[in-house]
């Protein structure tokens, strides 16, 4: 059995994002995966807090910057289970050549959608969005 480059860019991801975020946070990898990777529950000190976020966390060896920003194919049937789902939802990119994570918040996106790009969305497989 071969360790694939795709398996050892997903560990480097997790590592990646797991450092970024403050050592007091919970992060709970969703195992199996089924559209989150974390639930992340936010501390204050060493207090609990009420708030959670999920997260989905994608990784490429390089990047591809737009004048938009860096594209990313998603897959909308994703964007439907995000919005009805309890917590926000950070999608989060990491691009291995620069060491660096992307993200952005899918209610922050679908929020500013225009009708038809919102209508689009559920019609379409893929959507490319950009962080």
């Amino acid at each position: 059995m071969k360790r694939t480059e795709s398996h050892i860019l997903e560990g480097e991801s997790r590592r990646k994002f797991e450092d970024a975020l403050p050592r007091n946070w919970v992060l709970r990898k969703q195992d199996p995966d089924y559209g989150y990777d974390y639930d992340v529950q936010v501390f204050d000190s060493e207090a609990p807090t009420p708030f959670h976020f999920y997260v989905q966390l994608k990784a490429t060896n390089t990047e591809k910057i737009s004048k938009n920003g860096i594209p990313l194919i998603f897959e909308t049937k994703y964007f439907k289970l995000y919005n009805q789902g309890p917590f926000p939802v950070m999608i989060c990119l990491y691009i291995k050549n620069i060491n660096k994570l992307f993200y952005l918040w899918t209610d922050d996106y679908l929020n500013k959608l225009d009708l038809k790009s919102y209508k689009d969305i559920n019609l379409q497989n893929y959507k490319t969005i950009y962080l």
